[in-house]
């Protein structure tokens, strides 16, 4: 369950600000927006009275802004440095590149043969064949983690789509229209 509560302070000398109490530490504190701040607790806990608990139902919106915030973006600096630990960026864009190249062949492969532009022989279809069959019985083995799996595919999709769109307007606004703009 998701709370929200703005934290009590009482200022003077002997001031103090009173947060979330997390004695079995099963809370998170999932960022502060605008001076309330967001917890998940997955059961109720007792707080102190003087803080007021909330509990909240997750708009689009502020998933949005709690996504953004500084836990979410913690957590995903750190999932970058384990990241890190499998290859640097260098021996993953280089397996980027080797799966594009794969994808790319498999798809060229399969549109010459259906469209009959390249019909594909005998040799080379066995080859694709134990390649695809291979990746597939992986799969289904649970040798291979998807992120589909454990991601809402359709919200993945949308983000992708948007972020190569603006890439591309990006490329062609500020790189592209620029070369043109000056005959190169």
């Amino acid at each position: 369950m998701i709370y929200s509560y703005i934290p009590y302070v009482k200022k003077g000398a002997e001031g103090f600000t009173l947060r979330h109490k997390d004695e079995n530490n099963e809370m998170t504190e999932l960022g502060t927006l605008s001076g309330i701040v967001y917890v998940y607790a997955p059961s109720a806990t007792e707080q102190d009275t003087r803080i007021q608990w909330t509990a909240v139902t997750l708009d689009d919106d502020l998933r949005d802004r709690l996504r953004n915030s500084y836990m979410a973006r913690t957590r995903k600096a750190f999932a970058r440095m384990k990241i890190e630990e499998v290859g640097d960026v260098y021996d993953l864009l280089a397996d980027a590149m080797k799966l594009i190249e794969f994808n790319m062949m498999l798809t060229s492969r399969l549109a010459g043969d259906l469209w009959g532009t390249h019909p594909i022989n005998a040799e080379t279809k066995a080859i694709f064949s134990a390649r695809n069959g291979a990746f597939l019985d992986a799969v289904s083995a649970g040798a291979v983690t998807l992120r589909g799996d454990f991601d809402d595919m359709n919200v993945l999709m949308g983000k992708l789509m948007s972020r190569y769109s603006h890439i591309n307007q990006i490329v062609r606004d500020n790189y592209v229209a620029e070369l043109q703009r000056v005959g190169l």
